[in-house]
């Protein structure tokens, strides 16, 4: 128990130190209790028999049973899937497979296997009524189809002359200067002016022989391919289906609860666990199987002070990983986070001294590691539960909340600053220019320059329009040398506004869980 309990305490002070600017020398250990928990997983497998139907051409047979009717068909169908749930040695089966399987591996479903027999049902085709062919959809039986060349017309359009008939062309007559230009008329000679040759196609007749049928009228049956009949085909494929569940948690402690159920969860049980045992229990159908397994999971408690305040981080598993800091964390930083709080405001519009003390305010919140992981989360998650996946127990929802409302006010401020002074600049230098075009042009054309006013006109607001993607992407410039990689995206946000917010992608409205 006792080295187990300094493996707990050296995992958290070495994360103390990684994850924090501190080295976490003023926690002083003060106990902690070490426990063996064992915990319950109810298992229940339940086999069931898919069904699957396909349909065949002509007459096939297999090993099973044939049938001759509906009502058989289904009466098949009912006596094979019971045949299928009393097979022998199906809950062996089921159990071969359950523990060749690691156990988060346990949750998923799979087929145990396929049936060896299947229900036949030998039938004559409905679509030609056993005669193998049918209509052909073409020609509706009729052994011709309208010609595509002519569309029935018998004639097509004069390609030449594209179907006017002729062209017209123009010739000069006289001379000089009584010179004039007549337009004539030339008769097409390739349909003599009627705009219309017959149709080689056809014949001019305007209706060709079916290719679809041969000119039979009639088609091979798609249904039956020809043979006159089809055989439904019903196969049984065992499913199995596992539901787990949560029992007990010996001795009850709820936090021990709280983590393993709701941190750690079935699926993760085998990480963290000492030792795994099930008992298992047999049905009587033959088609389910229960078990009961126990997992050995270590657990311990630390108590670390620092100052006045006490800390209980939580260690699991054989690795003795800490899976609740407790505050210890956020303890260490809310010093950076109070200053960066501070800060951000003091980003006035134009200040004087304020910058410098600012950004250095900023570098050191980000030297952190465990902020500069609650930067990277806070700009993904979509809600409580990602976020709180995401920062591990380091912290709480809360502490992330106040460091994304800070991070936001401080990089709205600073870009408002910037393109504040963008613009100014910008307008500034707009009006100059403004002036001196003026007055070269007063000197040297007095009169006509309307649409030059025009231009003096757009000079102001591409001046702004400059002035303002200067100052933005100077603020980005400044962000980005920072804080590295989190900070560097966190200034990417799609909703950054002059407004001074950046917006998680989750509401306070919208929490379905505590912010602790």
């Amino acid at each position: 128990m006792e080295d187990y309990r300094a493996a707990a305490l050296k995992v958290c002070l070495d994360d103390v130190a990684r994850l924090t600017r501190f080295d976490a020398d003023d926690l002083v250990q003060e106990g902690g209790l070490v426990q063996a928990f064992a915990v319950a997983v109810h298992q229940t497998y339940q086999v069931t028999v898919d069904t699957v139907t396909q349909r065949v051409h002509g007459e096939s047979s297999g090993a099973g049973r044939s049938v001759g009717s509906s009502s058989g068909w289904q009466e098949a169908i009912s006596a094979l899937r019971a045949e299928a749930l009393a097979a022998p040695r199906l809950t062996e089966g089921v159990l071969a497979t359950v523990s060749a399987a690691p156990f988060a591996g346990k949750m998923q479903g799979w087929s145990l296997g396929t049936h060896g027999r299947s229900v036949y049902w030998r039938q004559t085709c409905s679509g030609c009524r056993g005669r193998g062919r049918v209509t052909c959809t073409a020609c509706g039986g009729s052994r011709q189809t309208r010609c595509a060349m002519c569309g029935g017309a018998g004639r097509t359009k004069c390609s030449p002359c594209w179907g006017a008939g002729g062209s017209s062309y123009t010739v000069t007559e006289g001379y000089p200067p009584n010179e004039r230009q007549v337009s004539r008329w030339q008769t097409c000679i390739h349909c003599g002016g009627a705009g219309e040759n017959a149709c080689h196609s056809c014949g001019q007749r305007g209706w060709v022989s079916c290719s679809a049928c041969g000119a039979s009228g009639e088609v091979t049956c798609g249904d039956c391919g020809g043979t006159g009949s089809v055989t439904d085909i019903a196969s049984f494929r065992l499913v199995v289906t596992p539901t787990l569940a949560f029992g007990a948690v010996t001795p009850e402690d709820s936090r021990a609860r709280s983590l393993i159920v709701g941190r750690i969860g079935i699926g993760g049980l085998a990480a963290v666990a000492s030792q795994e045992t099930t008992d298992w229990e047999r049905s009587e159908s033959g088609a389910r199987v229960t078990g009961l397994s126990r997992f050995e999971v270590r657990g311990c408690e630390l108590v670390l002070r620092r100052g006045d305040r006490v800390f209980r981080p939580y260690a699991l598993g054989p690795a003795a990983t800490i899976w609740d800091y407790d505050g210890v964390v956020e303890d260490l930083l809310e010093a950076d986070l109070t200053a960066l709080e501070a800060a951000a405001p003091a980003l006035a519009l134009i200040p004087e001294k304020a910058e410098p003390a600012a950004f250095g305010v900023v570098r050191a919140f980000c030297e952190n590691e465990a902020n500069q992981a609650l930067l990277a989360a806070a700009r993904t998650a979509q809600n409580p539960v990602q976020l709180k996946e995401a920062i591990k127990g380091t912290v709480s929802v809360a502490y992330a909340e106040r460091v994304t409302k800070a991070m936001s006010v401080f990089v709205a401020r600073l870009t408002r600053r910037h393109m504040a002074v963008g613009l100014g600049l910008g307008t500034a230098a707009a009006v100059l220019t403004a002036a001196v075009w003026a007055l070269l042009w007063w000197g040297l054309r007095p009169t006509s320059f309307g649409q030059d006013w025009e231009l003096l006109g757009w000079l102001a607001p591409t001046g702004w329009l400059l002035g303002a993607a200067t100052g933005w992407l100077t603020a980005s410039a400044r962000l980005k040398g920072l804080g590295g990689e989190p900070l560097k995206a966190f200034t990417k946000r799609k909703d950054l506004g002059l407004g001074g917010r950046l917006k998680l992608g989750w509401r306070r409205k919208n929490r379905g869980e505590a912010t602790d």
